[in-house]
C-alpha cells in the first residue's frame, strides 16, 4: 500500500511540473534584420565593391557612353574623360559625391602606368548626367614632341587594341566603338600632323 501511495504521489508532482511548464510564456522571437536594402531604396556601392569591381564602370552604376580625350600641350597631356550615366546611377552619384570623386582619381591614377596625374578634379553636370574626370599628365613626353601612350593603353592589355586600332586624322588619333560594352570615343590630340606606331606618337 505504501509504495502504491508513493507512485500515485510522484505521478500527481510530474503532472503538475508539465501543467506548470507548458503555462510558462514562450520567448520573444526578434525579427531578424535584415542587411539588404529596402526596396527602391538608393545604396551607394562599398569602396571594397567599387575597387574589386573596376570602378567606376560597375558595382550596380549604369554607364550609357563615354568620351576621352587627351590634348598635348608641351610636357603636359591634358586628359578629360567624360562618363554618362543612367538617370538613377548619376543620382546615386549626386548623393555620394565626394567619395565618388575621391574614388574615381584613386582608380585613375591606379590604371596608368609610369607617369603622374597632377591636378585631378571631378565635377558632375546635372543636365547631361555626366560625371567629367580631368588630369594634368606628366610624364608621358619623350625626346621633342614625341609621346608615349603607353600610360593609357598598356600595349593592348588594357583595351584589346594600340594605337593601330585608331583612326589617323591630320593631327588626331581617334577611337569609336565599345569598350566592355560601353559606347566610347577616344581622341588623341597633337599640335602637329602625326605618325606613330604601337603606342608612340611623333611629327610627320
Amino acid at each position: 500500500m505504501l509504495i502504491c501511495a508513493v507512485l500515485v504521489i510522484m505521478g500527481i508532482a510530474a503532472l503538475v511540473l508539465l501543467v506548470f511548464f507548458l503555462m510558462q510564456p514562450s520567448p520573444e522571437i526578434k525579427p531578424i534584420q535584415s542587411t539588404t536594402s529596402a526596396p527602391g531604396e538608393k545604396v551607394m556601392p562599398t569602396d571594397e565593391e567599387v575597387s574589386e569591381m573596376g570602378f567606376p564602370d560597375s558595382a550596380g552604376l549604369e554607364v550609357i557612353r563615354r568620351e576621352i580625350k587627351t590634348t598635348a600641350q608641351g610636357e603636359i597631356l591634358k586628359y578629360q574623360e567624360e562618363s554618362y550615366y543612367s538617370a538613377d546611377s548619376f543620382s546615386m552619384i549626386s548623393e555620394n559625391q565626394e567619395s565618388f570623386a575621391s574614388l574615381s582619381v584613386e582608380e585613375f591614377r591606379k590604371r596608368i602606368i609610369d607617369v603622374e596625374a597632377l591636378n585631378c578634379r571631378v565635377d558632375l553636370d546635372s543636365l547631361k548626367n555626366s560625371v567629367e574626370l580631368k588630369c594634368d599628365i606628366q610624364g608621358a613626353m619623350y625626346g621633342e614632341d614625341s609621346y608615349s601612350m603607353h600610360f593609357f593603353l598598356n600595349g593592348t592589355a588594357r583595351f584589346g587594341f594600340d594605337l593601330y586600332g585608331f583612326q589617323e586624322n591630320g593631327n588626331k588619333l581617334v577611337y569609336e566603338g565599345e569598350i566592355s560594352e560601353v559606347p566610347t570615343t577616344i581622341v588623341f590630340e597633337f599640335p602637329y600632323v602625326l605618325s606613330h606606331c604601337h603606342e608612340h606618337v611623333w611629327p610627320k
